[in-house]
C-alpha cells in the first residue's frame, strides 16, 4: 500500500503543476496515512482517525491529490 500511495502521489504532479511539491512534512503525512492503516484490525476507529486526519492535512496544505 505504501508503494502505491507514494508512486501515485509522484504521478499526480504531472497533472497538477500548481500543487505544492513534497517536502519532509509531505512525506511524513503520506507515511501517516499508510501507517494509520496498520491498526485497522485492532483499532479501526484509530486507523480511520489517523489516515483521514493526515489526508485532510495533505489536502489543506495543497499537496498533489493522488
Amino acid at each position: 500500500m505504501a508503494v502505491a500511495v507514494f508512486f501515485s502521489t509522484f504521478m499526480a504532479y504531472g497533472n497538477q503543476p500548481a500543487a505544492r511539491p513534497l517536502d519532509p512534512l509531505g512525506y511524513a503525512l503520506l507515511a501517516a496515512t499508510v501507517l494509520g492503516l496498520a491498526w485497522w484490525r485492532r483499532r479501526p476507529e484509530a486507523a480511520l482517525a489517523v489516515s483521514a486526519g493526515a489526508a485532510a492535512v495533505i489536502f489543506t496544505f495543497g499537496y498533489a491529490i493522488a
